[in-house]
């Protein structure tokens, strides 16, 4: 069932971003190139079940969970930079600035921040004070307080020796916080109430967390054909990581705690969040 359910939601997914960056201008182009690759869809996929668990049609959902997938390709069009985490390789063929040049590779990642802004103002099925719902949380969760913010605390960290609270912090901005906004777009979407609202990007940031930890042990467990990114990069940086601080298996039973304590709260929605759950399970305990 999760199996149809994500592959029909990253179907839907897909055709409307090639809908949305429908442009052959050189910038919109090489957009393409990054935001149409083939990817899991974490993100937008969390909007979209989260919307329908609150009775809301996929169709109202799509173009803000979009513009949360521009938000999301744009951030790794600009960390696979030199000057940041300097990576060739992203969803399984070389990254934007090794297919085009770096300042193209900048431009087309600022052409998705901002166009994400206008995809969600533009949406014809939301309301005004919606569509700046959306605005306010995707503002401040891509921000300085979250995944920018999280990548600046990331860069600071390389080279030096934290601990797994430090390390915690950043993923919690750099990782989870665009995750949690993914649940937030799905509540405010489908008019969620207060206590629902928290409680959604509670599970979403807790799962952001888990994903996190799981990515950090598959990058030394796995080959660079199977992550579609740099195997042992996190490595060659001397960055901290959860199998650095802990050992692999302690960072197993980690992300596994974090993942039942996310279940947990989605336990207490009063809501079918079975579509949520399952993804939740598939995200966490892949090639464990």
């Amino acid at each position: 069932m999760i199996e149809e359910y994500i592959t029909t939601a990253i179907a839907d997914i897909d055709k409307r971003l090639d809908e949305l960056v429908d442009d052959d201008s050189t910038v919109v182009v090489a957009a393409q190139y990054s935001l149409l690759a083939p990817s899991k869809r974490l993100r937008p996929i969390i909007t979209i079940a989260t919307a329908e668990a609150l009775g809301v049609p996929r169709s109202k959902a799509l173009d803000a969970a979009c513009a949360l997938e521009m938000i999301h390709t744009y951030s790794l069009i600009h960390d696979d930079l030199p000057c940041m985490d300097d990576d060739d390789i992203r969803r399984g063929k070389p990254s934007l600035h090794k297919a085009y040049d770096e300042g193209t590779a900048v431009l087309a990642g600022d052409y998705l921040l901002t166009y994400a802004f206008e995809v969600i103002a533009k949406a014809s099925d939301l309301s005004p004070q919606q569509k700046i719902s959306l605005v306010e949380v995707l503002s401040r969760n891509s921000g300085a307080s979250g995944m920018i913010g999280g990548q600046a605390l990331d860069i600071a960290a390389e080279g030096h020796d934290i601990d797994i609270a430090a390390l915690k912090t950043i993923h919690s901005k750099k990782t989870a916080a665009l995750i949690a906004a993914a649940a937030h777009f799905g509540a405010i979407i489908g008019d969620a109430s207060e206590e629902i609202t928290k409680a959604l990007t509670t599970f979403a940031t807790t799962i952001g967390l888990a994903f996190q930890v799981v990515d950090d042990i598959l990058d030394i467990t796995t080959t660079t054909e199977q992550l579609g990114k740099p195997a042992h990069s996190d490595t060659e940086k001397n960055k901290a990581t959860y199998p650095s601080l802990l050992g692999v298996e302690e960072a197993q039973r980690l992300a596994l705690s974090l993942y039942d304590e996310a279940i947990a709260v989605l336990e207490t929605i009063p809501l079918d969040t079975s579509i949520l759950a399952a993804v939740a399970d598939k995200l966490v305990k892949r090639n464990f």
